[in-house]
């Protein structure tokens, strides 16, 4: 898949009700493997404000993420980071990836 606004995507690297997968959306789309997206975490996520106050949003944008096909060519560029860095970890903090197909 291509990466184009409008594509529903998974994003990972969000903690939220149990899960660190969440459905999103891309916004915008620098290159085949950069792009933009809000994200969608389930039952929403506290965030703070710079005055310190506390409330729940059920949207979140994200910059600058990094799109792969799959879950595990995540998993194999973030493996290949850590070989070369070992320091470099999480080598990926955020990423996104296609939704796997199911029947």
């Amino acid at each position: 898949m291509t990466p184009s606004q409008g594509r529903i995507v998974c994003f990972k690297g969000l903690e939220a009700n149990g899960s660190d997968e969440h459905p999103a959306i891309v916004t915008y789309a620098f290159n085949p493997n950069m792009v933009n997206v809000t994200v969608f975490p389930d039952n929403g996520v506290e965030v703070e404000n710079e005055h310190g106050d506390k409330h729940r949003t059920f949207a979140l944008a994200f910059t600058s993420v990094h799109f792969f096909q799959t879950r595990a060519d995540k998993d194999a560029y973030e493996a290949a980071l850590v070989a070369e860095d070992p320091e470099a970890r999480p080598a990926v903090k955020h990423a996104i990836y296609a939704f796997p197909y199911r029947d």
